[in-house]
């Protein structure tokens, strides 16, 4: 191989080096976005409920979950699985019987409110919740309406398929449908 094929070999693989980097931003999970559950600082209730108002929530500063740490979204379930890392942040809160108050954020803005409300609580909850305890079965998180179940004449706003979350799970080869 003569010297100036070796030069332009050489000159051909830093290149293709480059090219190859130059599409990597340390810290991006996914060019379509992500989604996150953060634990909720402050917040207001509606009168009477436990009801989170949408208006005047204050997120922690970082992410409980990360996206890395949501291994699949099941719209059919409303269930979220975990990987360890995630699993075990949810885990080791300080959980109470009047709950925990987290949020499902996509991209920055907050989709839906929710409580972490263990199932040995002796209280309902006439909002969203989910079971910190099940995460140690199996690393997943079950969203659902109300504590023990929906009450008789109750209602309350559903957004945990809300169409965000789905396109980012859907686009990042996360969202798992079941043929029931």
């Amino acid at each position: 191989m003569t010297q100036t094929m070796k030069q332009k070999l050489l000159i051909a693989l830093f290149i293709i080096s480059g090219l190859s980097f130059s599409g990597c931003e340390k810290g991006t999970t996914n060019a379509n976005g992500k989604i996150e559950i953060y634990l909720i600082d402050q917040f207001e209730k509606v009168e009477n409920t436990l009801q989170i108002k949408e208006s005047g929530i204050v997120l922690k500063n970082t992410p409980l979950v990360e996206f890395e740490d949501i291994l699949s979204y099941t719209p059919s379930t409303y269930t979220f699985k975990l990987s360890e890392k995630g699993s075990t942040a949810i885990q080791n809160l300080q959980h109470s019987v009047f709950g925990v108050a987290f949020a499902v954020v996509a991209n920055n803005e907050i989709i839906y409110s929710a409580y972490f409300w263990p199932l040995y609580s002796s209280l309902s909850c006439d909002w969203i919740t989910a079971d910190p305890l099940s995460l140690k079965i199996k690393n997943e998180l079950y969203v659902k309406l109300g504590y023990p179940g929906l009450l008789e004449n109750q209602s309350i706003s559903d957004k945990r398929n809300d169409k965000r979350i789905l396109e980012i799970f859907k686009n990042a080869g996360k969202l798992i449908i079941l043929n029931l």
